[in-house]
């Protein structure tokens, strides 16, 4: 698959699954990524939930088969951040600073662990038999 074929798959796969999750009200942009180490993730997002546009970045070396999971993965985050978001400022106000990053990144090790399963819960109920 070229690079062209690459991006119209993910750009597909972004939309059916923008759609299923309820997040249509958001302006995504997808693109492919050389800058991501394949051992560290396959996808990364950047959120700008104020104005409700997001860019997905996803990694050049993810195999097609997958490409859907991924993106799932990373439209989850759009669905998180929210609730992260006041998680973190709550945490920053109630703990002194060494305590907070130790537990943030625990949270965070444990959403991400969390995102990649939802992911995969909704890969299997929403293709199932298709």
């Amino acid at each position: 698959m070229d690079a062209k074929e690459r991006q119209a798959l993910i750009e597909s796969i972004l939309k059916k699954w923008q759609k299923i999750l309820r997040l249509s009200e958001w302006k995504i942009k997808a693109v492919t990524s050389a800058h991501l180490h394949p051992k560290e993730k396959w996808g990364e997002v950047k959120i700008f939930d104020t104005i409700f546009r997001a860019e997905m970045h996803i990694s050049t070396l993810c195999p097609e088969e997958d490409l859907q999971e991924v993106v799932i993965h990373e439209l989850l985050h759009l669905l998180s951040t929210p609730l992260r978001q006041f998680f973190f400022k709550t945490l920053q106000e109630l703990t002194r600073p060494q305590e907070g990053k130790i537990i943030a990144d625990e949270v965070t090790s444990k959403d991400e662990k969390l995102l990649g399963n939802l992911a995969l819960s909704f890969l299997e109920r929403f293709t199932r038999g298709a």
